[in-house]
């Protein structure tokens, strides 16, 4: 298959990509905390969360908590937990 890259901005967009390949590069970017990888069925996505993002993702966070303390709700903020899966449904 061949890997092609489709935006350089502040994420990376790449087709293609064997799961082994994805998992040695959470191995060896494991250090780079900023950068977030995300891999569905060959697509891998590599970010660098900008400012702005970490501030949107907070103010989000905190409306969810208070809207969910509101409701009765429980929730588990889990942040930026990584589920490794190497198949997951499509629904």
């Amino acid at each position: 298959m061949a890997t092609t890259l489709t935006s350089l901005v502040e994420k990376v967009q790449l087709s293609g990509i064997r799961w082994q390949t994805y998992e040695a590069l959470l191995s060896e970017l494991s250090s780079h905390r900023p950068l977030r990888l995300t891999y569905n069925q060959g697509n891998l996505e590599i970010m660098v969360p900008s400012p702005e993002h970490e501030r949107d993702k907070e103010v989000i966070g905190r409306f969810v908590e208070t809207l969910a303390e509101e409701l009765a709700i429980q929730i588990e903020p889990l942040g930026s937990t990584t589920f490794q899966q190497r198949w997951l449904p499509i629904r």
